[in-house]
């Protein structure tokens, strides 16, 4: 995040953040050593994203506040556990069959709205790991929707 950030002075403000830091990080001890300050960012002009190799991009401040929270975010994590645990050969399948490459093993590691990105090992190139990106054929915004498009 690239923006103007002011240390907080007020202590109303102080105790605030305060609270909201400890519940996050329970055991921080030293947030009463006397170094210890809260900062607020006043004005975001930026925003760099990185995800790893060649993966990166940047979105102005006003894009990123605006931005609403993928409808799947709320419950992708059990549903990733639930594939991964019960039907992993079903995502073999599913790459086997959209992808057209043969995978020995495949794990879900994100799903959003738009498709899922499975870790899969290649069945060739030396049982290599990779990502692979299937999308869903459309849009998804509801939890009983993720299942119609993975059958």
């Amino acid at each position: 995040m690239i923006g103007e950030v002011s240390k907080v002075t007020d202590d109303a403000l102080k105790s605030k953040f305060r609270e909201i830091y400890l519940k996050k990080h329970t055991n921080s001890y030293w947030i009463d050593f006397g170094d210890f300050s809260f900062f607020k960012m006043n004005v975001l002009h930026a925003v760099r994203l990185v995800g790893g190799f060649a993966r990166a991009g940047s979105i102005s401040g006003d894009a990123y506040l605006q931005a609403k929270v993928d409808p799947l975010a709320a419950f992708a994590v059990p549903i990733m556990r639930h594939m991964n645990e019960d039907h992993e050969d079903s995502l073999v399948a599913m790459i086997q069959h959209f992808v057209g490459i043969p995978v020995s093993q495949a794990k879900l590691i994100a799903l959003d709205r738009l498709g899922m990105l499975i870790e899969a090992k290649l069945a060739f190139a030396d049982e290599s790991i990779n990502r692979i990106r299937l999308p869903f054929p459309r849009e998804v915004t509801e939890r009983k929707a993720v299942k119609d498009v993975m059958l």
